[in-house]
């Protein structure tokens, strides 16, 4: 019986210090795994300009409200890529119907957070960020997609900010190309010409200043702002002049950054737990049963002798 102490000690030490290696080994990497049910609604609010749709008037230093909705399709998820359904709308209180809306379903590497694919108004998510940034988000450039441009941007860090208590990255861009998303005949009116019914132009989109807050263990965005720019611009050769539809300066609720942050820490705190906390403290107490299980042979060793 006596021998089976040190020996049990011994084997509980062994069993304690591997554990402590498997843990941020290989359980963290299945745990750094953007999550299959995922559901969130994200507010971002502002003033900007817009031309209503149903009286075909600009309306200026109006609120506007963009709703995100993002949920994740676990049926048609799996181990390596998973698939978001999400929508943006756009809505002012002025009018009944949304300004904009924009659907999409987007598919991502589930462990670099890297589009693979999509399908819906705006599909190209090749090679981009999309809802995520990485896990353990460094310091540098990242190709960050934007549903309203239908193309991807580059997102620069800036450094570390404190957002509602919590320290978190911030990226910037600055203004994109503007881009061809739409063309159509537009009444001349609307772009200074009266005297010609219509005038086909192209609607081009830029956004003219971005910031994104990013939760780095995780790689969640948790907030940010943006300026996005519509215009419909006279098509080479016609007469007219470029017109914006709609600019707005929109900015994530209070609010819907409380929920993000709160969602991001709650996972991050997870990750240290298994990878760093309870490696360490499992390999202090895996060392302590070791050395007791070696010990106590020789100190009982010492007292038979002393007896003889």
């Amino acid at each position: 019986m006596r021998r089976a102490v040190p020996t049990a000690l011994i084997g509980l030490g062994a069993f304690l210090l591997a554990l402590a290696v498997l843990l941020p080994t290989l359980v963290v990497p299945r745990l750094e795994k953007a999550p299959l049910d995922t559901y969130s609604i994200v507010f971002a609010t502002g003033t900007g300009d817009y031309l209503n749709p149903e009286t075909l008037k600009f309306a200026t230093g109006e609120e506007i409200t963009v709703t995100r909705v993002t949920r994740g399709d676990v049926e048609a998820s799996g181990d390596d890529v998973a698939v978001y359904e999400q929508s943006q709308t756009t809505e002012v209180e002025a009018i009944d119907a949304p300004l904009d809306v924009i659907r999409e379903k987007i598919l991502l590497d589930r462990n670099s957070g890297i589009g693979t694919g999509g399908t819906g108004d705006r599909p190209s998510h090749e090679e981009a960020y999309t809802v995520k940034l990485p896990f353990n988000t460094k310091q540098g450039s990242y190709l960050v997609h934007d549903a309203s441009f239908g193309e991807a941007y580059a997102v620069e860090y800036v450094g570390d900010v404190d957002l509602q208590g919590t320290k978190v990255m911030e990226f910037r861009s600055g203004p994109t190309e503007p881009a061809v998303v739409g063309q159509q005949g537009v009444p001349g009116r609307l772009l200074g010409a009266p005297d010609v019914d219509s005038i086909f132009s192209e609607e081009i989109y830029e956004n003219l200043g971005r910031v994104i807050y990013v939760e780095p263990r995780t790689g969640a965005i948790v907030g940010g702002s943006s300026h996005p720019r519509r215009a419909f611009r006279p098509s080479l050769g016609t007469e007219g002049e470029e017109t914006a539809i709609f600019d707005a300066e929109l900015v994530t609720t209070e609010e819907s950054t409380a929920e993000l942050l709160a969602d991001a820490t709650d996972a991050a705190d997870q990750l240290t737990l298994v990878g760093r906390t309870l490696p360490i403290v499992l390999g202090l107490l895996g060392l302590l049963a070791l050395l007791a299980g070696l010990l106590v042979p020789r100190r009982r060793g010492r007292r038979e002798r002393v007896v003889k």
